[in-house]
């Protein structure tokens, strides 16, 4: 059962309010091994919900929300309004199209392979029915709200036989079904439920030259490595040496190597471009651009994991000349890295970022417009600023992407030098689209582009949901995963530009990064090094973390000179005068990180914002 409908005055009184959504896409984007299966779920389930919109209006409903098909793809809740008396049968069409939709879509997979499995619960569409009545759209509204949460709360089950016991590795609710033959590499050998192997067909298809690329995304290595790989790009262009090495390692991932079976796939896999950088010429150069992501570190040329992706021996003389080649690709990555090195490029950042933001109260915003004219007005503003994200995103500065931008909520990955950047960049998004919206509360987590994904992603969601627990909300909250499993977190309200020059979290979360030398010194041929703080801070601040809170409540401006001496023990600079300037400059800013974090941390607040900027310093720049 999939419906509820609320008694009314009967169809003469106006017109029926129906709702129709998606339940569960949030769970069914996440359970993903890869950039390419989230962004094909994402795609996935935006589809579906333009087919109950096209259902919905083919059958003389009215679209309210979206108001239209919008450009960064459909909300997974559709709100129409139907000529009375027909919003249940409406209602009831859209839900059976989804599911027609997706029944094709696993057929489609499975077509050849025995018949396609079923994915009981995939999806599962809820709807609701108000009638039209006396108390026009507001109390239809209302009535839809408290039925579309009651109906949520009833959960719908299907007797079922599984003549398997494995289940799912990304979604254990399901049994592992047969993987697919159709167009599905031998080494993309996995335990997937038909679900998750529809997203991952769809992923994989969108990565080569197929009606789906344009739908594709970069993977982690490939965000991870974007600004090295440009730096690479530009060298290259006028630097033989620096072409000739890029080529070597082409020549590493392209040709088969020694002993390995004939149609067995080489190590050059289909991978989708990172947004913002500019294709170049050449066979080796657009490799590296398109698909050199991951090869560019000589860490990936660990011949046992490549050997156990791929699907190849692990041992015996094949193997043996598996690691030969793999020895030479290291060697190839290495050369490169070293080239660049003496062109003043640092090496290839192996960490990322993904980001996260949600509109605050949403539902209560939609509340407050309670007529279809001022709900479409919110629709399109949505739409604007989601339009707005992907193009700021995909900018030359971010070389960052989104898996999804509703408007309301977003999901995206950049490179880590540019995730701070892109969040303030987000976050301000409804204004350059001119929208009155609700704030938004944001999350930053960075993490190592071989870092098992559905867990990233679990953990920017508890992320972000710290970031909503402020008081007011609001808030941006910064955290990290170290490959270790370690990680960290700091929380910080978004405080809302009052003038020139005034700070956002993001702005003060920026000391911890390498500060430039002074405008003019390099022109004028001195040697300046950034001033950089050290992780050795941290030690301290933990070790003096009851002094520091006593402190801080007994006299702030005694505070801010302690923070600013004990920065200054850990600062390097060329000048006395410069490492000054910048502790100065450093200790206000710990002073408001600290006196803004959240309340439940109390004394650790400092230690919190200093762990997870050093981090960033360190690690990710």
């Amino acid at each position: 059962m999939e419906q509820q409908a609320a008694p009314g005055t009967g169809p003469e009184a106006g017109e029926d309010l129906i709702i129709v959504a998606l339940s569960g896409v949030q769970r069914f984007i996440t359970e993903s091994r890869s950039t390419a299966d989230l962004r094909a779920a994402s795609r996935i389930m935006s589809e579906l919900a333009e087919t109950a919109a096209h259902t919905c209006a083919a059958h003389r409903a009215r679209l309210v929300l979206p108001s239209a098909t919008p450009s960064t793809g459909a909300p997974n809740r559709i709100v129409a309004l139907a000529p009375a008396g027909e919003g249940a049968d409406i209602a009831a069409l859209a839900a059976a199209a989804v599911h027609k939709q997706w029944s094709d879509s696993v057929e489609e997979v499975y077509k050849g392979a025995g018949g396609a499995p079923a994915t009981p619960g995939m999806p599962r569409v809820v709807w609701v029915c108000a009638p039209a009545s006396d108390d026009g759209y507001q109390g239809q509204w209302q009535r839809a709200q408290q039925m579309l949460a009651a109906r949520k709360r009833v959960q719908d089950f299907r007797a079922q036989a599984w003549p398997r016991t494995r289940v799912c590795t990304l979604s254990p609710r399901w049994p592992v079904d047969p993987r697919p033959e159709k167009r599905m590499p031998k080494h993309e050998d996995d335990t997937l439920a038909a679900a998750n192997w529809v997203k991952r067909q769809r992923g994989r298809s969108a990565a080569r030259d197929s009606p789906h690329r344009s739908q594709g995304i970069a993977s982690t290595s490939g965000f991870a490595s974007a600004f090295y790989r440009r730096a690479v790009l530009e060298h290259a262009a006028t630097d033989s040496d620096v072409a000739g090495a890029v080529v070597d390692l082409h020549a590493m991932v392209a040709h088969r190597p020694n002993g390995v079976p004939a149609g067995t796939p080489v190590l050059d896999t289909p991978e989708t471009p990172v947004p913002g950088l500019e294709r170049p010429e050449g066979e080796a150069l657009r490799w590296l651009w398109g698909r050199g992501g991951r090869w560019v570190y000589p860490k990936t040329w660990e011949a046992a994991t490549l050997a156990r992706e791929f699907g190849l021996a692990t041992t015996g003389p094949g193997f043996a000349a598996f690691a030969e080649h793999c020895a030479l690709g290291r060697m190839a990555a290495s050369e490169l890295e070293r080239l660049m090195g003496e062109r003043g490029v640092a090496p290839p950042v192996p960490h990322l970022a993904v980001l996260a933001q949600d509109l605050d109260d949403m539902g209560a915003h939609l509340g407050r417009t309670p007529t279809p004219q001022g709900h479409r007005q919110v629709s399109a503003q949505l739409d604007a600023v989601a339009s707005a994200q992907t193009d700021l995103l995909r900018a030359p500065e971010l070389l960052g992407d989104a898996v999804y931008a509703g408007g309301d909520d977003l999901l995206a990955f950049t490179p880590a030098a540019t995730a701070l950047a892109a969040a303030v960049a987000c976050y301000g998004a409804p204004a350059t689209a001119k929208a009155q919206l609700p704030s938004a509360s944001s999350a930053v987590l960075f993490f190592h582009h071989r870092y098992p994904l559905h867990a990233v992603l679990e953990t920017v969601r508890q992320v972000l949901a710290d970031a909503k627990r402020m008081p007011g909300k609001h808030a941006l909250s910064v955290g990290y995963i170290r490959r270790s499993g370690a990680r960290g977190a700091t929380v910080h309200p978004w405080r809302p530009e009052t003038g020139p020059g005034a700070a956002l979290a993001a702005d003060d979360m920026a000391v911890f990064l390498p500060a430039p030398p002074p405008e003019g010194r390099e022109a004028q041929g001195e040697q300046v090094r950034p001033r950089v703080l050290s992780p050795r801070l941290l030690a301290d601040v933990e070790r003096d973390r009851d002094a520091l809170a006593e402190l801080r409540d007994a006299d702030q401006d005694d505070y801010e000179h302690e923070l600013r001496r004990l920065v200054l023990r850990h600062t390097s600079g060329s000048t006395k005068a410069a490492r000054e300037e910048f502790a100065s400059h450093t200790a206000k800013r710990l002073r408001i990180l600290a006196g803004a974090a959240p309340p439940w941390r109390g004394g650790g607040a400092l230690a919190d914002a200093v762990r997870v900027g050093t981090f960033v310093a360190k690690e990710c720049m």
